[in-house]
């Protein structure tokens, strides 16, 4: 895995870790196990500058920076497989990254906000536009959602469909049946408005 020089790491300021490790072409080895989590924690061990972004004090604010200037949008319909593959998978990555405890615990109460607010407008454009984002690419814009509603306890106020296996999704980040996204968009637009 390509890796920041040890003595960067300190100095190199944090857009440049985000930007790093979006960039990084072994991010991909989140896509190499069976669950979110597993892939993500290998990509974090492997990866000094995800070690290094993950322990910044700005991360947060950052990432959700980063993401809120990525556009879906942008998807350029005469690009190649390759390329469209490569713009998809920049999304799941940060949105990977945001889901986790230690980066959403960053946020304040109006970046979490501007947050989940991202996160439906982002799910809703991919929906809209399914054929090019896939519903492996909404699948982590969903578990993002349920990652962060979990993290403000407003996942569980009313009582899931088939909470077990929302339960399972939110613990291993196994792939979670179609069935259950339109449940944690529902809790995130409430929560919106909270």
């Amino acid at each position: 895995m390509r890796q920041i020089p040890n003595q960067d790491l300190a100095t190199i300021d944090t857009d440049m870790l985000v930007s790093a490790y979006v960039n990084n072409p072994y991010c991909s080895l989140i896509f190499a196990h069976n669950t979110i989590n597993l892939g993500f924690n290998r990509v974090y061990n492997e990866f000094n500058g995800l070690r290094e972004l993950m322990n910044r004090p700005d991360a947060g604010e950052k990432i959700l920076a980063y993401y809120e200037e990525m556009n879906v949008n942008d998807l350029n319909q005469n690009w190649s497989e390759y390329e469209k593959g490569n713009f998809t998978f920049k999304f799941i990555y940060i949105e990977v990254l945001l889901s986790q405890p230690q980066i959403l615990n960053q946020l304040s109460d109006q970046q979490s906000k501007r947050l989940i607010g991202e996160l439906i407008n982002k799910y809703n454009v991919k929906n809209d536009h399914i054929a090019e984002h896939s519903g492996f690419g909404l699948s982590y814009t969903t578990y993002s959602m349920a990652k962060y509603l979990m993290n403000k306890n407003k996942l569980f106020e009313a009582p899931p469909p088939m909470d077990n296996e929302l339960q399972h999704f939110l613990d291993l980040g196994v792939r979670l049946k179609a069935d259950m996204a339109p449940y944690i968009l529902q809790r995130a637009n409430l929560n919106l408005v909270d």
